[in-house]
């Protein structure tokens, strides 16, 4: 039942990511929605092919680039976040305080979720980083 769920949701998202390409009339701060979209289209089908997959270092390995995007790809939705504010004409974020506290709470969520430098852990250990990535993610 998980996985024509997952596929529900990979197949959803793929056609809002179909719409907003569409509706894109400018590149702006509301366009980092796409990067967010792309991401999550990879982590469902993942999550619904990984059945398929099997447990083993192939699906560790497509993983990782999953725990990355959720590391990385998900701050993101602050910069849509204030790109919406801002078109819909709120008076503090047309302030240049109001971007950068969007810029420093976007980049501060990607470093506090980053957290593989802190801890110590190299890219070699695969099992630490599965348990971080599982953790955040």
């Amino acid at each position: 039942m998980d996985t024509i769920l997952y596929f529900a949701f990979t197949a959803a998202y793929i056609l809002l990511l179909v719409w907003a390409l569409a509706k894109q009339k400018s590149w702006n701060f509301m366009s980092f929605i796409c990067l967010v979209l792309i991401g999550l289209i990879y982590d469902n089908g993942l999550i619904a092919i990984g059945k398929f997959i099997g447990e083993g270092p192939v699906l560790e390995n497509l993983s990782l680039l999953r725990f990355w995007s959720h590391a990385f790809l998900t701050p993101m939705l602050v910069l849509f976040s204030w790109g919406a504010l801002n078109r819909a004409g709120i008076g503090w974020v047309k302030k240049k305080s109001g971007f950068s506290c969007s810029d420093n709470l976007c980049f501060g969520i990607g470093r506090n979720r980053n957290c593989f430098g802190n801890m110590g852990i190299g890219i070699g250990n695969r099992r630490a980083i599965w348990r971080i990535a599982v953790c955040i993610g």
